[in-house]
């Protein structure tokens, strides 16, 4: 399966931390039972074995319009986070530096600020949390930050940890963008899309070329079952139901790709009486590889 994808002029690697997040999206979306998740085994084995999912946790690096953009940042090493994602000690900086060396990426783009969207956006060094990216500029959505220093008083622990280790280095280098709601222009082909629900102030990444679009959905789907059954996960959530179902719509009558954040490769999607069907886009060259989606 590949790593490297095209899209016109721009460039994509898919950068995996970990292979382990199947468990908790199946634990929180009760709808996606193993008899649930079976049928897609077949239709899309990257993603399912048997009735478990599979998701990875990863990274988009983005070279466009001569700019290097990272979108989603992971979980990040030695994190004192709960459960198997705390004190993780794994080779991602490494393999993304292959690709691009840290101080050459301009701009980091976080679609939501959960653990395991903003954990590289720092590393530990000399004992200090300190932003990973020194010469980047850290897009992050407004509003999420400001409902995180409201509620940082009941915070969790995870989320104590993505204000306190992921975020306010961040922010005490002067390397923060707060995006507020509403579209942002960040390249003449990237830009940001407010995708409310999974966070009241969700974003996606929006590229274009000849005429198209791929949309990096962060966690708006976290699974392609989703896309055909938009509902699971967010029955009492009538907002990310109103955003996937828009989504959806859109990218069926526009022919947009849809690259969901724990999802190895972009969706084709196609309405019909009963819905919308997904169709997997496995081709590195994905203008090319739509055209036999199948």
């Amino acid at each position: 399966m590949t790593d490297h994808f095209c899209f016109g002029g721009a460039q994509i690697f898919r950068i995996v931390e970990t292979q382990d997040a199947g468990d908790i999206i199946q634990r929180i979306v009760p709808a996606m039972t193993a008899a649930a998740i079976r049928p897609y085994a077949a239709r899309f084995p990257a993603c399912a074995n048997g009735g478990h999912v599979l998701a990875p946790v990863q990274s988009f690096l983005l070279f466009a319009d001569g700019r290097r953009i990272l979108i989603d940042t992971g979980i990040g090493n030695g994190k004192p986070l709960c459960g198997g994602w705390g004190g993780l000690d794994t080779d991602w900086l490494d393999r993304l530096t292959v690709a691009a060396p840290p101080e050459t990426i301009d701009t980091v783009i976080c679609t939501h600020l959960h653990a395991d969207h903003v954990g590289w956006n720092t590393r530990l060094q000399n004992g200090a949390w300190t932003p990973t990216f020194p010469h980047a500029k850290y897009h992050l959505p407004a509003g999420d930050l400001e409902d995180l220093r409201a509620r940082l008083p009941k915070l969790s622990q995870d989320d104590v940890c993505v204000l306190r280790d992921s975020i306010a280095p961040v922010l005490a280098a002067g390397a923060a963008v707060p995006v507020p709601d509403g579209e942002r222009t960040i390249t003449d082909t990237v830009s940001l899309v407010p995708t409310p629900g999974h966070t009241p102030h969700h974003l996606a990444v929006r590229v274009t070329a000849g005429g198209r679009s791929l949309l990096f959905c962060g966690d708006l789907f976290y699974h392609v079952c989703q896309a055909e059954h938009p509902a699971w996960g967010a029955e009492d959530n009538p907002l990310l139901l109103a955003t996937r179902l828009r989504v959806l719509a859109e990218a069926a009558a526009r022919g947009s790709l849809l690259f969901f954040g724990h999802m190895p490769y972009p969706l084709r999607i196609t309405a019909d009486a009963d819905g919308y069907t997904a169709h997997p886009v496995r081709e590195a060259n994905l203008l090319k590889g739509d055209d036999d989606a199948e």
